[in-house]
């Protein structure tokens, strides 16, 4: 049973394969429980929350243990976000070795653990002198490395294209704005482009082309 059903309602998630001149989708297929659908996988995509720095020679050490605590990071990270030209952040705990465990519940305190991760943090400004602001609060592991927009730029975009014909779902994501649209054949993407600047948007289909 691929459905549900309640009030006199039936739905349920299906893979359909038809025409769609715009306004109406029209299947040509019987439509595939999506369960029994099996698309050909997608090439897998750089992990966005892995740290763009080069690891430093010698290996990613924590400077001042005193400024690597819990309150040191959240101190940080606000000032992080004051700053001119802020592109967001995140923290990269894969060099934590309780990451290979992950899911077993005795590791889950030794990943919060702020001496065993890298703060990472996007700027359009400039990455030194964001840094050494950065420093002064901060003493464990951390990367500054360019971002294409600010955090505010992406907000500001999201606003935007909330009433935008078509749209499905729109989200600030980390240094780009990601948008889904019903259908796209490259019309949407290359007005974003010319629009808000080639990357800042990036278009998804829902409706994708297949062979005949």
């Amino acid at each position: 049973e691929f459905t549900e059903r309640r009030a006199g309602t039936t739905w349920g998630t299906f893979a359909v394969t038809g025409t769609f001149d715009g306004e109406t989708f029209t299947p040509t297929r019987d439509p595939i429980p999506l369960a029994l659908y099996d698309p050909m996988a997608p090439p897998p995509e750089p992990d966005p929350f892995a740290t763009r720095c080069p690891e430093p020679g010698g290996g990613w050490q924590v400077l001042d243990p005193a400024r690597a605590t819990d309150a040191a990071l959240q101190q940080t990270l606000r000032r992080a976000r004051r700053l001119e030209g802020y592109g967001g952040a995140w923290l990269d705990q894969s060099v934590n070795p309780a990451s290979e465990q992950l899911g077993d519940p005795d590791v889950e305190d030794a990943m919060n653990d702020p001496q065993l991760l890298i703060l990472n943090v996007l700027t359009t400004a400039d990455i030194d002198d964001t840094e050494r602001t950065l420093r002064e609060t901060w003493g464990g592991m951390l990367c500054v490395s360019p971002a294409t927009s600010t955090e505010a730029d992406r907000r500001r975009i999201q606003r935007d294209l909330v009433d935008l014909p078509g749209m499905i779902e729109v989200g600030a994501g980390l240094d780009r704005v990601e948008l889904q649209v019903v259908w796209d054949d490259g019309s949407y993407q290359r007005w974003a482009d010319a629009t808000y600047g080639e990357g800042a948007v990036v278009v998804t289909s829902a409706l994708t082309p297949v062979e005949s």
